[in-house]
């Protein structure tokens, strides 16, 4: 009696783990939960989602052509402190498609290299404590990158020709070193949060080289010329630091000049901004230096 309760058991338990499978196997296909490493899309593609390498990095395989979709997307926890190795490759976007978006919670991830050209927005970053190296937007039909997430930091990285801004950073406590600007019909570089602009450089952008319109920025030996607009302009802000910058010919001389702060207080204290050794033949206010 007792060996047949057993065997009844055992074949209750079967068909419960089997009916559990199922269930399982319809969210997954419905979309509801997604498989181990199912939050890395190509051209929104969850049916085949990139896979990393046997040593964790997710690496691309050949140029993309991608229209209507994002052609990367990085999303959710299980994506966070993950590395892309886009090798140099170059993906092409249509005019109303993100190139990388990394999204709120996929934090601390690693891009580097990669080509992204004629997407809307070539990058943007949402999660926190990313790291950007050697990335190129090119031809831009709006704001070629964008990170709004903080902490994050873009490096080597290139913009050439934008509908919009270059750069728009507008997390707190991001760090642009050694990026280029070039060709966009807005800002340069457009900086909306406190962080740092290192050895960048501005060229030809139909509006300023550089705007912030935040206060404790530092921007930093960097090289911002014929711009349409102003070279460096603090729109708003206070406790800016602006040193050691080559800043000419750039807007008209009159209206918009190489260096503008529309914080018109010298005195040095701290509702001030601090102007230092920099090169420019034009500005708005003598405390500038």
């Amino acid at each position: 009696m007792r060996y047949q309760e057993i065997i009844k058991t055992k074949q209750r338990a079967i068909r419960l783990l089997w009916t559990l499978s199922i269930l399982i196997l319809g969210l997954v296909l419905s979309g509801w939960l997604s498989p181990a490493g199912a939050q890395v899309l190509l051209c929104g593609d969850s049916d085949h989602p990139l896979s990393p390498d046997p040593d964790g990095i997710y690496r691309l395989r050949g140029h993309l052509t991608c229209s209507g979709n994002t052609i990367l997307e990085i999303k959710g926890d299980s994506a966070a402190n993950t590395e892309f190795d886009l090798r140099g490759f170059i993906a092409t976007g249509g005019s109303d498609n993100y190139g990388i978006r990394i999204r709120n919670e996929a934090d601390n991830v690693t891009i580097v290299g990669g080509t992204f050209k004629k997407c809307e927005t070539a990058l943007r970053v949402q999660a926190n404590g990313c790291e950007i190296e050697h990335f190129k937007a090119i031809n831009s039909s709006g704001r070629a990158i964008r990170i709004d997430g903080d902490g994050n930091s873009i490096v080597k990285s290139l913009c050439l020709i934008a509908g919009g801004e270059c750069f728009e950073l507008e997390g707190r406590g991001t760090t642009a070193e050694s990026c280029t600007a070039i060709k966009s019909g807005e800002q340069g570089f457009n900086i909306k949060g406190p962080g740092d602009v290192y050895k960048c450089y501005g060229y030809g952008n139909g509006g300023e080289g550089i705007q912030i319109s935040t206060s404790d920025v530092t921007i930093y030996r960097c090289i911002f010329v014929n711009n349409t607009k102003h070279g460096i302009e603090i729109e708003e802000g206070i406790r800016n630091f602006i040193k050691h910058n080559i800043v000419f010919s750039n807007g008209d001389g009159e209206s918009t000049r190489d260096l503008t702060d529309r914080n018109d207080n010298c005195g040095g204290n701290e509702e001030a901004n601090i102007w230092k050794r920099n090169k420019f033949r034009t500005s708005n206010i003598d405390c500038i230096e």
